[in-house]
């Protein structure tokens, strides 16, 4: 079937009214709803909402896991002209009483097994927010603020809304916290229209169909979960929902469920190819994963298991400007600038926004020729906003370089580059090399102040199942192939990383804070 355009309430409706028993959420060890259903799910919301007098404009914060109801609560929020602030589920304590005050929720949406979070913050707010709750909290083991109602007691006694007035492109569709590592957390304003470009670079560039399938395990408070049902919905397509990744279970989704598109970042695809190789490894119904970043070992990968890798680049703040639209040249690049309906502009700039010659390092400024399709600034932080959002251009942080044939690279941000000896070095690059010895699982790459000024590098590895690999091995690998100021003077072997519970990304910043031991290893002692 052809794209459906306009906001994902728009495309909602029309698949709902067109084809209502097609299957749209297809959960894992869960009854699938189809259109038709989470549309009416949706317009129970809404109409509470309304009857709740939630005022068109205001914020409603949810703190839900990626189950159906993340879904049609923030389509709900959304038809009654409400935005929804949605909450990390591994949120507590300072971290989320800060979102809670600064998005200002008229009123929160949470599940049962994270209600108890919010009881203490709540009795510190003059005027506190209504608080539903999504499950039994009549069962013991589960406290729940003292005003709380239930989801049941919530939606009774309303009709679904019958209305169709829903919001359009330019409208925010969620506000989205980002990671604070040089300050609070900051809400980020995404309009429709962002992470409607965001979902066809991912998917439908990819090829996705009505006869396709997304498996998604990316909760739906990253744009990376909610771009996902955006895209589905566009086409008429179903997203397999799985609560939390699972390497163990992956594969065995993919069969059951015909999934033919995912995402899956580096650190999964590298324990899915670490995993015992079986005869039936390509017999599968993946066509395409979308790699990010992009392991060393891709085309390995892209051979076991019979499908195609491509790769992009985006973030909260941006729509998806780069993208490799086919098989990359290699692991390093993050695709070429993409052109058509996006209408996006680069530039590689130095610190007085004038742009670096070709084949050196600058930060990436944004602008898009089409309206609504980038950020629209950051909650309540105009000073924020008005210091990104420099002559004209969209500043993400974020330090690349592109080679003479197109394709853009990845170096890091801008305040993580690792600054050795007047040489800038990626900390990505770094662990790219790492990454590729035998008997690395997965490695990270952080600045230890110098005694010299400037830094020295250190690389923290995590070893392969059963590998004995050792820092004087792994220098010997390194040695040959990495620039020599890239060499790590420090080397420590943990057992595992810090991780972000939703998209298993490595808290670096945990990292940089952990000291220097005995069992350091150090070139400089050599």
């Amino acid at each position: 079937m052809d794209r459906i355009r306009g906001s994902l309430p728009e495309v909602l409706a029309h698949q709902a009214a067109t084809r209502p028993n097609a299957v749209f959420l297809d959960l894992v060890g869960g009854t699938p709803m189809t259109y038709g259903e989470v549309s009416a799910q949706a317009r129970l919301w809404t109409a509470a909402l309304a009857r709740a007098d939630v005022e068109p404009g205001s914020t409603v914060m949810t703190m839900l896991p990626l189950r159906p109801p993340s879904v049609y609560v923030w389509l709900g929020v959304a038809m009654a002209g409400a935005i929804e602030v949605p909450v990390n589920t591994e949120y507590r304590g300072a971290m989320l009483e800060h979102v809670v005050r600064d998005s200002r929720p008229s009123l929160i949406v949470v599940d049962v097994t994270l209600a108890d979070r919010f009881t203490s913050i709540l009795r510190e707010l003059d005027d506190p927010p209504t608080v539903v709750v999504i499950g039994d909290f009549t069962q013991p083991g589960h406290p729940i603020p003292a005003a709380a109602v239930s989801a049941q007691e919530f939606l009774d006694g309303v009709d679904p809304f019958p209305g169709d007035v829903v919001p359009v492109g330019r409208d925010v569709c969620a506000v989205i916290y980002t990671s604070g590592t040089t300050g609070p957390s900051k809400g980020v304003l995404i309009p429709w229209a962002q992470l409607e470009i965001i979902g066809v670079a991912t998917y439908l560039d990819a090829g996705l169909t009505a006869d396709g399938a997304i498996y998604s395990a990316y909760p739906n408070f990253h744009v990376a979960g909610k771009m996902t049902f955006y895209a589905a919905a566009q086409v008429g397509s179903r997203v397999v929902m799985r609560e939390r990744m699972s390497v163990t279970d992956f594969w065995d989704d993919v069969r059951a469920h015909g999934c033919t598109h995912t995402v899956v970042l580096s650190a999964i695809a590298k324990f899915l190819l670490e995993r015992p190789r079986a005869g039936h490894d390509a017999e599968n119904p993946l066509e395409r994963v979308m790699m990010v970043p992009l392991l060393p070992e891709m085309h390995e990968f892209a051979e076991r298991f019979g499908l195609e890798v491509w790769t992009l680049f985006g973030s909260s703040e941006l729509a998806a400007p780069f993208a490799s639209e086919g098989v990359p040249p290699n692991s390093l690049t993050c695709g070429k600038l993409r052109v058509g309906e996006q209408g996006v502009e680069v530039r590689l700039v130095d610190e007085h926004d004038d742009e670096v010659p070709a084949g050196e390092i600058g930060e990436l400024i944004v602008r898009h020729g089409q309206p609504w399709t980038i950020n629209q600034g950051y909650l309540g932080r105009p000073e924020l906003t008005a210091a990104a959002w420099r002559n004209g251009w969209f500043h993400t942080g974020d330090v690349f370089r592109q080679d003479e044939d197109g394709w853009f690279y990845f170096v890091d941000r801008k305040k993580d580059v690792i600054r050795r000896r007047g040489e800038n070095i990626s900390s990505f690059e770094v662990e790219s090399y790492v990454n590729a010895v035998p008997g690395v699982a997965e490695s990270a790459a952080v600045a230890v102040p110098s005694a010299l000024g400037e830094d020295d590098l250190r690389v923290l590895v995590v070893r392969s199942d059963g590998a004995t690999l050792s820092a004087e091995e792994l220098i010997a690998a390194l040695e040959p192939v990495m620039p020599k100021f890239m060499l790590p003077r420090y080397i420590d072997f943990v057992e595992e990383f810090p991780k972000t519970d939703a998209t298993m990304r490595t808290k670096k910043a945990q990292l940089r804070d952990l000291p220097l031991t005995a069992d350091t290893w150090d070139a400089e002692l050599l």
